[in-house]
C-alpha cells in the first residue's frame, strides 16, 4: 500500500486557496498598506512552514471590512504619496530650521568674538 503524506495535501490546499484569495481581494490589498502586511506575512509564514495553520476566513472577513472603507480612505486622499510627501515636509522643516539655528549660533559666537576681542584686544597688526 503506498504511502499518502496528508499534509503536503493540506498545504497545497492552503497555498492554493491562499491564492485565490489574494486574487478576490486583489484590489483592496493593492490599495490597503496594512492587508499587503497581512497577506505578506501570512504568505511568508506559510512559506517557512508547511504546516502553517491558516485561517482563512478570518482573514477574509478581515479583507471585506478592509473593502468597505476604501472609498473613505480614498476621499481622505491617505495615500502612500501623501504620506510621503507629509514626511518630507516635515524633514524640509526641520532641515530648515537646524540650518537657521546654526546661522543664528554663527552669528552669536561671532559678537562673542568680537566682544571680547574689544574687551582683551591682542596685538593689532
Amino acid at each position: 500500500m503506498p504511502y499518502v503524506y496528508t499534509s503536503k495535501d493540506k498545504y497545497i490546499e492552503s497555498i492554493r486557496s491562499l491564492s485565490q484569495l489574494i486574487q478576490q481581494y486583489q484590489n483592496v490589498i493593492n490599495q490597503d498598506s496594512v492587508a499587503r502586511c497581512l497577506i505578506g506575512f501570512t504568505t511568508a509564514q506559510l512559506i517557512r512552514d508547511a504546516t502553517f495553520p491558516i485561517d482563512l476566513e478570518s482573514i477574509e472577513n478581515w479583507l471585506k471590512t478592509r473593502h468597505c472603507h476604501q472609498d473613505i480612505l480614498k476621499n481622505n486622499n491617505s495615500s502612500l504619496d501623501t504620506l510621503l510627501d507629509i514626511l518630507e515636509n516635515i524633514h524640509y522643516d526641520l532641515m530648515t530650521e537646524e540650518h537657521q539655528n546654526e546661522k543664528v549660533k554663527d552669528s552669536l559666537s561671532e559678537d562673542i568674538l568680537n566682544r571680547t576681542y574689544k574687551q582683551f584686544p591682542i596685538c593689532e597688526l
